[in-house]
């Protein structure tokens, strides 16, 4: 069943598995996300636990986290995330990040971040993320289907009697 798409090509209907210890944080993240035309249904957890048992169970299109949770940082879920889904956008979505600290995450396979207080920037961040992992599936099919391509020409130029000649003029 296809789902419909916004103007961008960024489907309208997102599952979100939402890692996030405080409820009215969460569901001002999802009110900001149906202001901007998104359909959402949302998963809360609050435990490394609790995101091992949904990302098992379901295929999210994207994972929130706040950074700083009761005991652990929504980081901490990365592993488990990228164990179930390698690609899929995980965005923190927190209350502060110095700059040093965002930039570490980033490198440590962090999609995008933003701060609790500028949630209007939420649905171009999922936007852009989810964009980014079409363009990436869609170069790695096209490398996939060039390697296939390249080995049956190979193959076929391999297993010929005769000589072939190529000219690119």
């Amino acid at each position: 069943m296809a789902s419909a798409s916004q103007s961008d090509g960024v489907s309208k209907n997102l599952l979100i598995l939402q890692i996030e210890d405080n409820r009215a944080d969460a569901e001002l993240a999802m009110l900001e996300l149906s202001k901007a035309g998104f359909e959402v249904s949302a998963d809360v957890v609050d435990t490394l636990a609790d995101v091992a048992n949904r990302m098992a169970a379901k295929f999210y299109d994207v994972v929130l986290a706040d950074y700083r949770l009761r005991g652990w940082a929504g980081t901490d879920a990365l592993p488990i995330v990228r164990q179930q889904q390698a690609n899929i956008p995980f965005i923190l979505v927190t209350g502060a990040l110095g700059e040093d600290t965002a930039v570490e995450c980033v490198k440590n396979g962090v999609t995008d971040f933003v701060l609790k207080d500028h949630l209007t920037r939420l649905p171009s961040a999922i936007r852009r993320a989810l964009r980014e992992k079409s363009l990436g599936e869609e170069r790695n099919r096209a490398l996939r289907e060039l390697a296939e391509s390249e080995a049956r020409f190979r193959n076929l130029v391999d297993a010929s009697p005769d000589a072939i000649f190529v000219s690119l003029e």
